[in-house]
């Protein structure tokens, strides 16, 4: 997994450089419009101009993934069908799309810091996601929450509490204060 938080780690480096660019080629443009740009740009460099639409970040990854997609945090109602059956289209038997997206079951994620982004429209939940996935035919290698919050803002509970309140504070921090985002590694059927 690390090698893999690796290579979405360079894909973001790339998008936000391009971005920068394209801010810089394009002045006045609004963020919807950049990224519209940012889609289109990568997905011809990736050879999935079909699947470039609305503000989906389509990113090739490199060597050692048999031909893989990512896809990165904003999932537009209208555009998940459509996100699925192109991915399928698009990728070989084997192929691996991975999906990440703000984490839904994270109280303070879908309450609050989902909605700074003004294009946000509705966190998605992994049921929802995992349900679409095995619809289109893809498998779920992975499911799992990423990137946590800061430990500084999670409840806390002293030693000599009881064990049940332990367990209480634990629950409702993981609730409450759970990761930031979701990632879905799914491979083509």
């Amino acid at each position: 997994m690390q090698r893999l938080d690796a290579i979405v780690e360079k894909a973001r480096e790339r998008a936000r450089f391009r971005i920068a660019a394209l801010r810089l080629e394009h002045p006045g443009q609004d963020e919807v419009a950049l990224g519209r740009r940012l889609v289109a740009s990568m997905a011809l460099r990736a050879g999935l101009l079909g699947a470039a639409t609305g503000t989906l970040s389509l990113v090739a990854l490199p060597v050692g993934l048999p031909a893989g997609v990512a896809i990165s945090l904003l999932l537009e109602a209208e555009l998940i069908f459509a996100l699925f059956a192109e991915s399928n289209r698009v990728l070989k038997q084997g192929g691996l799309l991975m999906i990440e997206t703000p984490n839904a079951e994270s109280l303070l994620v879908s309450a609050s810091e989902f909605w700074r982004d003004p294009t946000h429209l509705a966190p998605r939940h992994p049921a929802a996601l995992s349900l679409l996935a095995r619809e289109y035919g893809f498998a779920i290698e992975e499911l799992r929450a990423i990137h946590p919050l800061p430990e500084g803002n999670r409840l806390t509970a002293d030693e000599d509490d009881p064990p049940t309140l332990r367990r209480l504070v634990d629950v409702i921090n993981e609730r409450i204060f759970g990761p930031q985002d979701l990632r879905l590694i799914l491979r083509r059927g």
